[in-house]
């Protein structure tokens, strides 16, 4: 299982996100996340080989193309190895899967020069399944095979969030799904474990630590 932290609380210091960045770091996550301008703390604390991602467009997926390849190119700039991509919300309520399609075509072409991989946030309290059944399928036409139901922006059921998942993963098997609600309790860790999910992000250390004792 896949295993991931983020930190994206806007209203952490310096010397704050050091002290929650330094403490994920100690359960050795398979990825960190923070906003892009965190980027180079995050990289001082866990070095040059640790996988640190960053959320493009945070939290609301609403700026344009030229403005969302900036950001990446200040991600990549800044040591990111993994951009995780909101979707373009604007290009996706008005079913313009084109817009969609050309941005990942110029983000294709980025992963290749730079040697990184894109991600994308579903936000699946936004939109309705048969949009992202739609969208789960061009991505997975384009090689983007990993995908986060929701941005961690805002409280969000554990219970539902793996019920949207299991629901895109039915209509697109190729989709592999990091969930992203909130857990609350050793109870859900134990529930969560039982169904064998493809991965976990967690926003709390606290599950950090419960996970990597029942995973070892």
């Amino acid at each position: 299982m896949i295993i991931e932290y983020y930190n994206y609380d806007i209203a952490s210091n310096d010397g704050e996100l050091r002290n929650y960045l330094i403490e994920a770091y100690k359960f050795y996550p398979n990825t960190i996340s923070v906003l892009p301008q965190s980027l180079k703390l995050a990289r001082s604390i866990v070095g040059n080989n640790f996988s640190l991602s960053c959320p493009i467009d945070y939290p609301l997926g609403c700026s344009d193309l030229d403005s969302r390849m900036s950001m990446i190119n200040y991600a990549i700039k800044n040591s990111a190895n993994k951009i995780d991509m909101l979707l373009p919300t604007n290009a996706i309520c008005n079913r313009k899967y084109a817009k969609l399609k050309e941005e990942l075509a110029r983000i294709c072409e980025l992963a290749v020069k730079n040697n990184i991989s894109f991600r994308y946030i579903l936000e699946y309290r936004t939109f309705n399944y048969e949009t992202l059944y739609k969208v789960c399928k061009i991505l997975s036409t384009n090689s983007i095979l990993e995908v986060f139901p929701s941005s961690g922006f805002g409280l969000d059921s554990i219970y539902d969030n793996i019920l949207a998942s299991s629901m895109i993963t039915k209509k697109v098997p190729t989709i592999n799904i990091i969930n992203t609600g909130n857990i609350w309790s050793e109870k859900q860790i134990d529930e969560i474990l039982a169904l064998k999910l493809y991965g976990i992000r967690t926003s709390a250390t606290n599950v950090l630590d419960i996970l990597q004792k029942k995973l070892i």
